[in-house]
C-alpha cells in the first residue's frame, strides 16, 4: 500500500502537508482554514489521490482512503468561510475539480464525493440525487460518482476570494469583486495568467463564465502585493532570437522564463534569450496605466490591467522572492475558481 499525506494549499500559496498511513497511523484532526484547498496526495509520485471516500459530518469532513479513516477535518462546513477539496480530477477548461464547503448539504455521515471502482455500480450512500458522470459532457473520467461537486449541481457560488485578483488574458475575463478597485488595507496576490506560445491577449470573455474588466485604484498597491504570472502548463515561449544557418536551419526561441526583473516603473519576466512578459506603467494627460505585454518571436500585444497606479509597480515582493513564488506554468488549484471564473 501507498503511503499519503494530506496536502494543504493556503491562499497565499503557502503549502503544508501532514504525513499518515492508513495502516499505521492514526486519522489526523485539522481544523479547516479560510480559503485553503486540501488533498490526499501519494507521497512517492506526488500526485493527487483520487480514489478517495468524503463524507460529511456536521460540520466536518471525513476523509477515507481505501476504506480506511485517514483525516477530518472539522469546521469545513462551518458558516462564514470558504473551503476546498481537489478530488484529482480536471474539468473540461483543465481546471481542478473542487469539492466546495457550501455545496448543498447531505445528512450526516453520509458520502459527498466517491470514487466508483467498479465503473458504474458505486453504492451512492443514500444520497438519491447522486451525479453521476461517464466520461461525458462534464468533463470527468468514466467511472467517477460525484455528489453535490462545485459548479456541476450544489449550492450558490462562493464568494470571491477578497485577497486574490485574476486578469486571466486566456479566458478573457478578470476578478469582479470589491467593486474592481484595490484597498489599501488588503494585501493581494496578483496572478496574471497567458498563453505559452502566443502573443494574443484576450479581453473579451471565451467561454461565457465570468467578465472582463479592468481594476482601479493601483495607487493603493505596494511591497505587500505579489504579482504572479501564470501559463498554460508548459515553457512559456517569448521573444527569442532568431538565426538561419545554411548548415542547420533552425529557429531558436526561448525556452521558458529563467529570471525576473524590475525597476521603479517596470516587472518584466525573461529568459537568455528575451523578455517574455512585462508590467509597466503609462502615464496619459490623465490618467497612469498599468500595462501588461506578452512578447514572443512573431508579435507583441498589451493589455490594460488597472488605472490610477501611482508613480511605481510593487516591486519590493517581487525582486526579493524566488522565481518559483512570481511564475507558475498552471494556474494554482483553487484559484479560479475562488473568482468564480469557471
Amino acid at each position: 500500500m501507498s503511503s499519503y499525506v494530506l496536502r494543504v494549499v493556503f491562499p497565499d500559496q503557502r503549502i503544508v502537508e501532514f504525513r499518515f498511513d492508513p495502516l499505521t497511523d492514526q486519522p489526523l484532526s485539522l481544523t479547516a482554514e479560510a480559503g485553503a484547498v486540501y488533498a490526499v496526495v501519494d507521497s512517492q509520485t506526488h500526485e493527487i489521490v483520487d480514489d478517495v471516500k468524503l463524507k460529511q459530518d456536521g460540520d466536518s469532513l471525513v476523509v477515507e482512503v481505501e476504506e480506511a479513516l485517514v483525516a477530518r477535518v472539522d469546521n469545513f462546513y462551518a458558516d462564514g468561510h470558504q473551503v476546498y477539496f481537489d478530488t484529482g480530477l480536471q474539468t473540461l477548461s483543465g481546471d481542478a475539480q473542487l469539492i466546495a464547503s457550501n455545496d448543498a448539504s447531505v445528512e450526516s455521515d453520509e458520502v459527498v464525493w466517491e470514487h466508483a471502482n467498479d465503473g458504474f455500480d458505486a453504492a451512492v450512500g443514500g444520497l438519491g440525487a447522486a451525479t453521476l458522470i461517464a466520461g461525458g459532457a462534464l468533463g470527468a473520467a468514466t467511472g467517477y460518482l460525484l455528489f453535490n461537486p462545485i459548479h456541476v449541481r450544489g449550492g450558490p457560488p462562493p464568494e470571491p476570494e477578497a485577497t486574490v485578483v485574476v486578469f486571466d488574458l486566456v479566458g478573457g475575463v478578470s476578478s469582479d469583486h470589491s467593486s474592481r478597485t484595490f484597498d489599501p488595507s488588503v494585501t493581494y496576490t496578483i496572478y496574471i495568467r497567458a498563453f505559452d506560445d502566443s502573443a494574443t491577449l484576450n479581453t473579451i470573455p471565451q467561454d461565457g463564465v465570468g467578465t472582463w474588466g479592468t481594476w482601479s485604484g493601483g495607487e493603493n498597491l505596494g511591497p505587500d502585493d505579489t504579482i504572479i504570472l501564470v501559463g498554460q502548463g508548459g515553457p512559456m515561449f517569448g521573444r527569442g532570437t532568431s538565426f538561419f544557418s545554411p548548415a542547420i536551419g533552425t529557429t531558436t526561441f526561448t525556452p521558458g522564463v529563467t529570471y525576473h526583473q524590475a525597476s521603479a516603473s517596470f516587472l518584466w519576466w525573461g529568459s537568455a534569450y528575451g523578455t517574455v512578459a512585462g508590467l509597466g506603467l503609462w502615464h496619459s494627460s490623465d490618467t497612469i496605466s498599468a500595462s501588461f505585454g506578452r512578447a514572443t518571436y512573431f508579435s507583441t500585444a498589451y493589455a490594460v490591467l488597472w488605472t490610477g497606479a501611482g508613480s511605481s509597480v510593487p516591486t519590493l515582493n517581487f525582486t526579493g522572492l524566488p522565481l518559483s513564488q512570481v511564475y507558475n506554468t498552471t494556474m494554482p488549484a483553487g484559484i479560479l475558481t475562488s473568482q468564480g471564473l469557471v
